[in-house]
């Protein structure tokens, strides 16, 4: 990163290290992007350099075991993301640093952008709108619990609203998650009939 320290971007006419390694290193921005971060993360914890020259780490476990890096458990870290794949050491860092579920939210993208019709009074679901970001299709959160993101057709959307309206405040904290986790979570509660139950009948007394 002596090349970064320095600035010597600059002298290749360059404003900062990104527009170097896209612009001269030919790289695209995500894979700028990770270059630049495991070298942070290795100029404060040089056992990475090792750890990814003798191949223990690949750039994206270098990343993504950065923030949770410090002086005294970065050979302990190194150490259980060796080999390991992505997915793995994502579970890894779920399992050790559990994140609270996230929020049911539906972006409209494409032709009608911005048109989201609001969602029902006492509706947990976030309706939202704008551009989505490319992230990983589905990304642990916790031991037992996975963050999934999906497209959906204007039909499961209007089936997810039906839902929304049928059962409103009676979603639970658990269903919920169970809807946003898979479709078949919807098309579960969808599938129950909303009905009142019905008194059994009195039996009339004998004179």
């Amino acid at each position: 990163m002596k090349f970064d320290a320095r600035g010597l971007y600059a002298t290749a006419g360059c404003a900062s290290m990104f527009d170097y390694c896209v612009g001269r290193a030919r790289r695209s921005g995500d894979a700028a992007l990770k270059r630049i971060r495991a070298a942070l993360a290795a100029r404060e914890h040089p056992e990475l350099f090792a750890a990814l020259a003798e191949g223990r780490l690949h750039l994206t476990a270098v990343v993504l075991l950065a923030p949770k890096l410090a002086r005294d458990n970065v050979d302990e870290r190194i150490a259980a993301a060796t080999h390991r794949t992505v997915e793995e050491i994502r579970r890894r860092l779920a399992e050790r640093f559990p994140k609270r579920d996230v929020p049911l939210s539906v972006r409209a993208v494409g032709a009608g952008a911005g048109v989201v019709s609001k969602p029902p009074a006492g509706s947990e679901l976030e309706l939202v709108s704008g551009p989505v970001k490319a992230k990983p299709k589905v990304a642990p959160l916790a031991p037992g619990r996975y963050e999934t993101r999906f497209t959906m057709g204007q039909e499961t959307h209007e089936l997810l609203r039906d839902v929304e309206l049928l059962l409103g405040r009676r979603v639970t904290s658990t269903s919920r998650r169970g809807s946003s986790g898979t479709a078949s979570g919807s098309r579960r509660h969808a599938a129950r009939p909303c009905t009142r139950p019905q008194c059994p009948r009195r039996r009339s007394r004998s004179a």
